[in-house]
């Protein structure tokens, strides 16, 4: 029944952020998008929930701490896909924490730092989900760089072929939108994706359903600025990084394959530790839920 009232709630907060959007300084999935976002796929939601919440929520916290058979790493965190925060399986966990997600991944060279991103959170020692989009899988390069950041142990997470906004689309193509991508990643790596970010944080109705075929967890961010022009700047993007309001325990931080992005990565990785919050393993994350 909580898990129920919480979505509920989401809908009631997607309706009122639609309508605030262009109100707000926050960057959010909402604002990104208003003009072209919807919130029919929040009622969808809420109709699918409502068929299986005959769990009880000890059920679904049982649920939660099962462990992922391809991973050895004791699962200790979720995404809450209400607000998509990492939350701690045990509620006496106060470990503060926050996750890198990344984004646009493997770009057609020479606009490409995936690989270089990849290699300093290596020598950092922290890990990340690596969203790609399908397109950049159909070149040589896109293909070995894929791989290579798979090999290095790194999450690949699907976010979509090429970036449309899924609300806009009938089912048929969502599907194939979503579910090639999943066959692209799978192929390369050996690996099919856990993970989906829809493009500009929109899932629409088909999305969710496809999403929930393929048996994936959708999450988008809280927070991400480094697209914006006056965040190129390095110093300015790890600035609003490492000293915003929105950097809280659980916060799963947006970024993207690029330039600025990855000379300012080890001064944002330094500053985040420097606050005292470790950056979770996404093997930490269970997707049993």
């Amino acid at each position: 029944m909580k898990r129920l009232l919480k979505i509920i709630s989401f809908l009631l907060i997607m309706v009122f952020t639609v309508g605030c959007a262009k109100n707000t300084d926050q960057l959010t999935p909402e604002k990104i998008s208003d003009e072209k976002s919807d919130i029919t796929f929040a009622t969808k939601l809420i109709n699918n929930q409502i068929e299986s919440t005959n769990q009880t929520d000890e059920d679904l916290g049982q649920n939660k701490m099962k462990n992922s058979s391809s991973d050895t790493n004791e699962k200790k965190y979720y995404i809450d896909t209400y607000d998509f925060l990492v939350k701690p399986l045990d509620p006496e966990n106060t470990e503060q924490i926050v996750l890198l997600t990344f984004d646009d991944c493997v770009q057609p060279e020479p606009n490409s730092y995936s690989l270089e991103i990849a290699r300093v959170l290596q020598k950092y020692e922290v890990g990340a989900i690596f969203f790609v989009n399908g397109k950049h899988l159909e070149t040589e390069f896109g293909r070995k760089a894929l791989k290579e950041i798979s090999d290095l142990g790194f999450e690949i997470g699907n976010h979509t072929y090429s970036h449309p906004y899924l609300s806009d689309l009938d089912y048929e193509a969502t599907r194939e939108e979503i579910v090639k991508v999943n066959d692209q990643v799978e192929e390369i790596t050996g690996k099919r994706p856990k993970y989906f970010r829809p493009g500009f944080g929109i899932i629409g109705d088909y999305g969710l359903q496809v999403v929930q075929e393929e048996n994936m967890i959708w999450t988008n961010w809280t927070y991400g600025y480094d697209w914006e022009e006056e965040y190129q700047e390095v110093a300015a993007l790890v600035s609003i990084m490492t000293d915003n309001p929105y950097l809280t325990n659980g916060a799963n931080l947006l970024m993207h394959d690029r330039k600025n992005t990855f000379e300012a990565l080890p001064s944002i990785i330094e500053g985040i530790q420097n606050k005292g919050y470790r950056i979770v393993d996404p093997s930490e994350l269970t997707t049993d839920y």
